[in-house]
């Protein structure tokens, strides 16, 4: 249905109509005429119309003004560029002479701004196909993160079995051949809260997807993921330490390396989580809220460099805010890990125990 203009509306259109300048009207509405030539007066000019009939034009800074003194329509003065037309018997009446301008002249024409368009809540995100049963997932998970990644299958038996799981298995000619983390927006309880991405890892080491795998999206977020809406979590929400890494399998090779973390007992210690974002385009500031002490555990390289001083700079006042590097030699805390375990889990200790000092925190 049409919209109606407002009166202001047409008003306005109308103001702009008439301020078209005639140098550009008369050429169009006569095209044999002649002209301009200079006329007298400051900002005169003179056209000779096809009938012989010499108008006078004089600009005004606004709506030209006219007069026609020889000629059969000789006498006849006016403002603007639709009265010039009635005048002139270009055009019958008002309506007629407006319909002209709009149509002969459109690109000298003030068009009214198009309305903003109307802002509409993103599409929530949608899981790939995934196996939903923990189960069948499993061989897929373990074929890439216990037996490339070395990560502990106790730890990974547990994350999958969160609530929602913290690791899933795709299927599907598209999907099978990545796993997938869940993002969450942890600022809500998890029971109500919906997925708001998805993070990927690639499962085989040996060659790199092809383009057309995933939807074609080389990225590491599931297509149509909300990147700065959700993350990567375990842990709980309001942990007092929130430890951040890159990637999830950063993740849980720093799970892997805490204290508390054994074959036996792969829980994390009490009052500490561990995100992961994707990498700095994942990052936004309320992922900092509500925890004491932020440990950053991005990669040793200029990015993780990058995403270390964003975090830093997010920082409210009163947070802890340290950044633990993998040790020199090491791009990453997965490398740590599968070189030396037993450095990974030593440095993570003394990491733990040093943001607990007392003493520690009062020099920060």
């Amino acid at each position: 249905m049409a919209t109606r203009e407002s009166f202001r509306d047409i008003q306005e259109n109308t103001a702009a109509l008439r301020q078209i300048p005639l140098a550009t009207v008369i050429p169009i509405a006569f095209p044999t005429a002649a002209g301009p030539t200079p006329g007298q007066g400051r900002d005169v000019v003179q056209w000779q119309l096809p009938d012989g009939s010499k108008v006078n034009v004089k600009t005004t800074g606004q709506s030209d003004l006219y007069r026609v003194w020889s000629g059969p329509q000789a006498g006849r003065a006016g403002t603007g560029a639709i009265n010039f037309l009635v005048d002139l018997g270009v055009c019958p009446d008002f309506p007629s002479a407006k319909a002209w301008l709009q149509d002969a002249v459109p690109t000298l024409t003030p068009a009214r701004p198009p309305a903003p368009p109307r802002e509409t809540p993103p599409a929530p995100f949608q899981m790939p196909h995934f196996y939903r049963n923990p189960t069948e997932a499993w061989p897929l998970i373990a074929d890439y993160l216990t037996d490339v990644r070395q990560l502990p299958a106790p730890l990974l038996r547990t994350v999958i079995h969160h609530d929602p799981p913290a690791i899933l298995a795709g299927w599907g000619p598209k999907y099978g051949h990545y796993l997938l983390f869940p993002c969450w927006d942890h600022s809500q309880p998890l029971k109500d809260s919906h997925p708001t991405g998805a993070i990927l890892r690639w499962r085989h080491a040996d060659h790199d997807p092809a383009p057309e795998w995933f939807g074609g999206n080389p990225r590491p977020m599931a297509p149509g993921s909300h990147k700065q809406a959700g993350w990567w979590q375990i842990g709980p929400a309001d942990a007092a330490t929130l430890i951040i890494t890159e990637a999830p399998i950063d993740g849980l090779t720093v799970a892997a390396s805490l204290p508390t973390v054994t074959e036996r007992t792969p829980d994390l210690p009490a009052g500490v989580a561990i995100c992961a974002l994707g990498g700095e385009a994942g990052f936004t500031p309320p992922q900092l809220v509500g925890h004491h002490q932020i440990l950053i555990a991005t990669d040793n390289d200029a990015a993780g460099a990058r995403f270390a001083a964003q975090i830093r700079a997010a920082a409210q006042p009163g947070q802890i805010v340290e950044r633990v590097s993998p040790p020199a030699g090491y791009k990453d805390w997965n490398a740590v890990w599968q070189a030396q375990p037993a450095l990974a889990r030593v440095t993570w200790a003394r990491a733990l125990e040093a943001s607990r000092d007392p003493e520690v925190e009062a020099e920060r």
